[in-house]
């Protein structure tokens, strides 16, 4: 998929079609991927309670959500950012979900979702981004690349099910300077 059959934006509310596609995405990947804080794919009852809270937080302007659709609107792609709140800390921005279709992966999306996300951190004054990752996930290394460091480790971080031993979680940060320097050197010329 090229660059001109998507369209990366942000969202400031989440209308029945667009909430569907989220729930798709997050289905999609739930099927191959065990790390997006859902075991497996989203019930009825657990979608419409994720997309009631999502819908709560972006109400505040503080969570900010960025859709990547192909240019026919099917959905393959999202990201929520959510900046803190408090005057001290409206510099801080958390990645709280990030999640690629693996029909989508290694085609050059995640790098310019990437640079979105750069791009919109410094529109709303975030200069620092944590999120948190399973320390088992694919995806730890990936944020690695992209310039996240560790700051801390937390045992008991997730329980897949009530018969699976809890799972380490990561905590990483970078700043939104670094971030777009990272992505500067490992984009191609």
């Amino acid at each position: 998929m090229a660059g001109k059959d998507r369209d990366l934006r942000w969202i400031d509310a989440l209308d029945d079609e667009t909430a569907s596609s989220i729930v798709r995405i997050v289905n999609d990947v739930s099927k191959q991927d065990s790390t997006v804080g859902f075991d497996g794919e989203l019930s009825d009852e657990q979608a419409a309670h994720f997309i009631a809270d999502l819908r709560t937080r972006m109400k505040h302007g503080r969570t900010h959500v960025l859709l990547i659709t192909s240019r026919e609107g099917e959905p393959f792609g999202m990201l929520v950012l959510e900046q803190h709140g408090s005057p001290n800390n409206q510099h801080i921005g958390d990645v709280s979900k990030a999640m690629l279709v693996p029909d989508a992966r290694h085609q050059g999306i995640l790098l310019e979702g990437a640079k979105e996300l750069g791009r919109h951190c410094r529109r709303i004054g975030v200069d620092v981004m944590t999120l948190d990752v399973r320390a088992d996930a694919p995806a730890m290394g990936l944020w690695a690349f992209l310039g996240f460091q560790q700051y801390g480790r937390l045992p008991d971080y997730s329980r897949p099910s009530p018969d699976h031993p809890p799972v380490e979680g990561v905590f990483m940060y970078v700043s939104v300077t670094d971030f777009q320097a990272r992505l500067e050197e490992i984009s191609p010329r």
